[in-house]
Parts: C-alpha cells; structure tokens; sequence
C-alpha cells in the first residue's frame, strides 16, 4: 500500500519534459507530434474529448430536430419524408452512436464517428429537396452552411477529420444543387463558389482550433511534469534520494488519517550507522557522504522490495516506514542488516577486517492508536550494548493489557538483554514510555495516563522531604488521581540514586530495570495495582 502511494516520478518524465519544451519552441505547425507524445496526447484527451463530443451532439441533434419548422415552411409538399428522415433514421442513428462513442478505445474511432454523423446529416435533407417542387429551394439548401459550421466549429474537429467530411458535404452540395436544377448554370456557380469559399474559411478556422487545442495541451502537459519534478525536489533528500524528514510527516499524517477508516498494522524501523562520526573524522566528509550514499541506496532498495518506504530521518539517521505486525517488521529488519552487510564497505578505523554496519530499532502499533515504545530509545540501547543490533517491542493497543499481558510485553525485550548478557538467563528489562502522552504536573511527580494505567515519572522528590513524609504524601496524591481516572494501576520509574527502596515500601513490585541508562546509574521500574474507583 505504501509503496503503491509513494511511486518515484517515471524515469522517462525527464525526457518527456525536454521533448515538450523543444516541441513548444519549434511549435505545432504540422499538426502533428513524435510517435510518443503523439500517442500520449491521443491516449490522455479522449476521456475529455468523448465527454464534449456527447455534449454537443446531443444538443446538435435538438437544433437539426428544430429545422422541421424550416422544413414544413420550404418544402411544404414533400414534408412528411423529411420529417420522417430527421425522427425516424438520423435521431436513432444520433442515439446509436452516441452509444458506440461510449465503447471507442481511441479517439480516432470518436472523430471519425462524429464526422461520419454529420456527413449523415447534411445528406438526408438534400436528397428529399431534389424531389421537391418548392419554389423555395434556392433557399433550403443555405441550411449546409449551417451544418458545416457545426462540424468545424461546434464538434471542432481535427482538421483532418474536419476535412475529408467537409469535401463530403462540398460534394453533396454541389451534386444535389445540380440535379434539383432549381436556377441556371450560372447561379449554381456563383452559389458553389460560396460554398466552396466557407468550406475553405472554415477549414482555416479548424486548423487554428487544433494548433491552439495542442498547444494548451503542451502546456498543461509541461506544467504537470514541471509539478512533479518540483515536488521530488521538495520531498527528496539531495544527498541520498531518500525521502526527507518534511514528507516523512506528511506521510505519517496521511496514513493516520486514512486508518481512522480501516485500522492497519503499521511498523517504523529507524537505522542508525554505527561509529559514522570516527568514519567522517579520519576518511573526511566527501567520503562519508559516498558511504552514507551507498548505504541509502541499498536500504531504499531492500526496503522497495518488501513493501516498505525509506526516509532520510536525520545525519546518518534512515527511517523505514511498512504496513506489518511485530513479526514481519523483524524480518524487515533481518533484510535491512543483512543487505547493508552485504555490501561489505570497510571501516579501518574499528580494525582491518571491520566493516560499516547499521543498529536499528523498532517500534509496531495497530493505527491510528498509539505507537509503541520510540524506536530511537531501543536503538540507543542496542547500540549501548553492542553494535549492529535490533532491538523492538509490540503492544496491541487495541486492547487494554492486563498485568500478564503487560508483562508478556516485556519478552522481547528479555530476550535481546538476556543474549547481550551472555547468559542467557538475565532478567534485565528495557521498558521506555512515550515522551509524548499528555501530561499532567502533580507537585514534583511527573504524571501521564498510558494504556488506562498512570505512568509516573519521579522528577525531583529529595531525600529529605521523604522523610519529612513529603514523598509519601506525594506519592498518595498520584494514586488518588490514579483512582480518580479510573487508572488499573500505576508504572514508575525512577533511579538508584532517588532511593527505589522508598516505592517497594508503599507496596511497589520491581519489574524491571536497565543497567548504566544513564550512565553510571541504574533505571527502576516499579508497578502497583489500584482498587478500581467506585464512580
């Protein structure tokens, strides 16, 4: 779906747009473009074309209907077949093209429909004057004029289809005129050179309307490839071609927006280069922009072939955005390592047998409900514990956890601890909270609700105001609150040096922590459930 939405501009738009500006310079004259453009203008107009066409043969086959009134003024004695041509044979054949136009593929079939239909039109009534006796014929046959100006300037037909039915109707006239044998020789002269005067006028005119109909295309055309190309600029990012940090957001914005109809799994895996910066500092920055270069480029097309989208987060900083759960996103991650240590890009500096590698954190949520867990924090720690890790978690939001459930949560995060600690059985836990729920200050307690539990963040609560009871009394205040909000309980965190033992004595159960985060201290996190409010 992401992938679909976020399509490059074609390659070849480059080309079109240089063809388009040439052909504008050099202008239309021929009324013709290159095969390519030629085919694309065809292809691109005929929605719009078919829908003027029907537009303005309905209304034309209502006025040429109107005309029996013409009809029963001239040619009084031969007016039953007249009107039996117009109501009975050129009106359904109208309605039957009109249907067939409907199913043309091209638009060359639609112009020669519509020509054809109006060649139809003219030809009808001049047959029925031959075998009129009105003295009024000289007059009758005026109404071609009309008809002729209809197909050049009404229908506006290419000049080409607009030519051979013209000529046809040029013919009909010329022949019809003659048999009926209503005036001399020498009025059927002057009145074909005026016919064959209009005819060319009109001709003039339809060329005109094609040039200018052409040319309003190639500028159309020319701007929308000019929008494009401006808007790849503004979402691109020069040096790596990924996408950058501003469409970044206007892609989250987006997918949100359209999961408040249909919820999605959506997953964020954020890549952080390992020891960028002692790269850059010996080998220098030109340098350091060809490995991030390379970097990018094979991300983006890992992350191409998996459905994923690839954004320029920040420095060496790749945000990879997909549609997934937790276990599609690790192996989204697994092919991201892998292609990016496929490459093999020496780093001297950590040794000679180093090469450049990538730390990646992730971070799954069901949208449009709340992420998890921010994936630059567990990327901090993969890379804290060691290098070229990944590290993530997944809370299906859209359920409220229980205890089990909160705490099944936290089994990934054992694993990854467990297999830096080497033994296998550590039971260190990396829990990390949004920084940004909405928050609520409570004396020195730093309080926000997660997941219908208060999460409490201890800011400053010294010593010596808990043993003045300050602490504890602080400390009832957030469960009241808790309570009040209806909260099943509480999560804290907090540090070795604020004193951890003062929460286990108000009946907090430890169920985690993290060793040197930050460093040189230990990281607390304590829970509580509460009686659930009687409102």
């Amino acid at each position: 779906m992401l992938v679909s939405a976020l399509e490059r501009p074609n390659p070849e738009d480059a080309q079109l747009l240089a063809e388009v500006e040439q052909t504008i310079t050099s202008g239309v004259g021929a009324l013709r473009f290159s095969r390519v453009l030629e085919r694309r203008y065809q292809a691109e107009t005929r929605p719009q074309r078919r829908e003027f066409l029907t537009a303005v043969e309905i209304g034309g086959s209502l006025i040429y209907n109107l005309f029996l009134i013409s009809d029963w003024l001239i040619l009084r004695d031969v007016f039953v077949y007249v009107a039996l041509g117009r109501l009975c044979l050129i009106t359904p054949m109208f309605i039957v093209l009109l249907v067939l136009a409907q199913r043309f593929s091209t638009r060359w079939a639609m112009e020669t429909t519509a020509a054809t239909a109006t060649v139809l039109c003219s030809l009808m009534p001049m047959l029925v004057m031959i075998h009129s006796q009105s003295p009024y014929q000289i007059f009758y046959q005026l109404g071609m004029l009309l008809i002729m100006a209809y197909c050049t300037m009404i229908q506006q037909l290419p000049l080409r289809h607009a030519a051979a039915a013209m000529s046809c109707m040029l013919i009909i006239q010329l022949v019809t005129t003659y048999i009926a044998n209503f005036a001399d020789f020498v009025i059927w002269q002057a009145n074909a050179v005026l016919f064959v005067s209009t005819v060319a006028l009109l001709l003039m005119a339809s060329y005109f309307l094609e040039r200018a109909s052409r040319m309003s295309y190639l500028f159309a055309l020319r701007g929308r490839l000019l929008q494009v190309q401006l808007m790849e600029f503004a979402r691109t990012d020069g040096l790596t071609r990924l996408f950058n940090r501003r469409y970044q957001d206007e892609v989250m914005t987006s997918v949100w927006e359209s999961a408040r109809k249909t919820p999605a799994d959506v997953t964020i895996i954020l890549l952080d280069i390992d020891h960028f910066k002692s790269y850059n500092d010996n080998y220098g920055h030109p340098q350091g922009d060809t490995c991030l270069k390379l970097l990018c480029q094979k991300i983006q097309q890992s992350a191409h072939e998996n459905g994923a989208v690839a954004f320029r987060f920040g420095g060496e900083e790749v945000l990879v955005l997909m549609n997934g759960d937790a276990g599609q996103a690790r192996e989204m991650a697994d092919a991201l390592q892998a292609a990016v240590a496929a490459l093999k890009l020496p780093h001297p500096v950590l040794g000679e047998s180093a090469f450049v590698t990538v730390s990646l954190g992730v971070a799954c949520a069901t949208a449009p409900q709340t992420f998890t867990p921010h994936p630059g924090r567990f990327k901090l720690v993969a890379q804290t514990k060691a290098r070229s890790q990944r590290m993530s978690v997944h809370i299906d939001v859209n359920n409220n956890p229980t205890e089990e459930d909160r705490l099944a949560i936290l089994e990934p995060l054992k694993r990854f601890n467990a297999e830096q600690a080497g033994d296998g059985e550590s039971e260190k836990v990396a829990m990390f909270i949004r920084d940004d729920q909405t928050r609520e200050i409570l004396g020195g307690l730093h309080a926000r609700i997660l997941y219908q539990w208060l999460f409490i963040e201890l800011l400053v609560v010294p010593e010596q105001t808990r043993g003045q009871g300050m602490g504890s009394r602080l400390m009832q205040m957030a469960e009241d609150l808790a309570v009040e909000k209806g909260c099943a309980g509480i999560w804290l965190d907090t540090f070795d040096f604020q004193a951890p033992d003062f929460y286990r004595r108000h009946g907090y159960t430890e169920f985690g922590q993290i060793d040197d985060y930050p460093p040189g201290s230990k990281r607390f996190f304590f829970q509580k459930r509460l009686p659930v409010s009687a409102s």
